[in-house]
């Protein structure tokens, strides 16, 4: 069944606390579009979606997200979470476990049910199909101002995170710095393999992949891993002919082994 046509359901003709009348499913097609614009625009500057790892500090509410060599990071909000096995939505604010500092957002779209006549709003939880998740943090960030949705699983749910303006640490124009950073986290890397080959070819495939999400060349990166002063080799505590040997090693790296790793 169409989203939109299930929405009816809901959303008889409603009145703003104004006096106007509210079309709630325009609301949400408007914020939804506005939405995947965003997205899009996090996927070009900064690879949004291609993160290795996210991390949600419940103390400070902020999302981080982290990429070869950068640390991405935002204010965040939890709207609410998906359970995949009872295909529920539950609003945070209904959620004892999500702290108060979270939960703000969909606590003032609880607010804004309540003003509206919304009952989907104002219901701790409902049926739901995860696109119905993603209208609700859509709605969340274009009401309040916040710059996009995270969709953080976990065991059998998911989180819908929405989050503000993002700081990209290193700034997307400090290339000198982001190749400072990956070279000093691949260092880390290889040296923990100095004592197995097939280690080490398994780090240099890793090198390799990360190294171009990221945006460095092939060659950037063959002159950074043990050409360049420090390499990644020498950081690493690779004596002169054990980082020859690596570097005799990757002419019979293949492309495939790289994208694998």
């Amino acid at each position: 069944m169409n989203f939109f046509n299930r929405f009816l359901r809901y959303n008889e003709p409603v009145f703003e606390a104004g006096g106007g009348v509210l079309d709630f499913d325009a609301l949400l097609r408007y914020s939804m579009e506005e939405l995947l614009l965003k997205t899009q625009s996090h996927q070009d500057l900064w690879l949004f979606g291609k993160e290795e790892q996210w991390n949600l500090d419940p103390g400070q509410a902020e999302l981080a997200f982290t990429f070869p060599g950068r640390l991405v990071t935002a204010s965040a909000q939890i709207i609410g979470a998906y359970d995949l096995q009872g295909s529920h939505w539950t609003w945070s604010w209904a959620n004892p476990t999500v702290p108060k500092n979270l939960s703000a957002h969909a606590l003032r779209l609880k607010e804004f049910g309540e003003q509206n006549g919304i009952q989907l709003l104002t219901t701790p939880d409902w049926p739901a199909e995860e696109t119905d998740c993603w209208y609700m943090a859509a709605l969340a960030c274009h009401l309040f101002g916040f710059h996009g949705a995270f969709r953080g699983p976990s065991e059998n749910s998911y989180a819908f995170i929405t989050f503000g303006q993002v700081e990209v640490n290193p700034a997307l124009e400090a290339r000198g710095e982001l190749l400072k950073s990956f070279t000093q986290e691949s260092a880390g890397d290889f040296r923990t393999c100095a004592e197995s080959i097939e280690a080490q070819r398994q780090a240099c495939c890793r090198y390799f992949r990360r190294g171009t999400m990221v945006g460095f060349s092939q060659q950037e990166l063959i002159d950074s891993l043990a050409l360049a002063t420090p390499s990644v080799l020498e950081a690493a505590g690779y004596p002169p002919d054990a980082a020859e040997r690596v570097m005799e090693m990757i002419g019979g790296i293949s492309d495939e082994e790289i994208r694998n790793s």
